[in-house]
């Protein structure tokens, strides 16, 4: 019985799908225009761009345009003072940072120390007791 209502129902769909007219498009005659729009850089054939390795503002240009420059020869002169003062405080922050170590080292080995001697303030109590008892019998 199934497979009569799927025939039924395949063939209900063909039948369906067959009835509609295809797409179908004018053509007419008319002049074309299109515009293009973009964005961009324009540089020129040897145009060369140059990025320092460190961060710093420019204190001095060596090179004017048009010089001729080999391999190796400075362009511009950087002023690095952020980068040196970056350096200098974490330097300080570095040694800020052992003094607390070293402080809370100090406190640990005191610690240590009170627990030693109390450790060893029992432990003296325990053996007198002992020697107490064992003089007893």
């Amino acid at each position: 019985m199934h497979l009569k209502h799927f025939l039924f129902f395949a063939s209900f769909i063909l039948f369906l799908s067959c009835g509609k007219k295809p797409e179908q498009t004018q053509v007419t005659e008319e002049a074309i225009s299109e515009s293009v729009y973009a964005s961009g850089i324009i540089k020129s054939k040897d145009q060369y761009q140059v990025f320092s390795t460190v961060n710093g503002l420019v204190e001095k240009v060596m090179a004017e345009e048009g010089t001729l420059l080999k391999k190796g020869d400075p362009i511009l002169q950087l002023v690095n003072e952020s980068s040196r003062l970056n350096a200098a405080t974490a330097k300080m922050a570095s040694q800020l940072a052992n003094e607390n170590t070293k402080g809370e080292k100090l406190r640990e080995l005191s610690a240590a120390i009170e627990l030693a001697k109390s450790k060893l303030k029992n432990d003296s109590m325990l053996w007198v007791r002992q020697q107490t008892l064992w003089s007893q019998q």
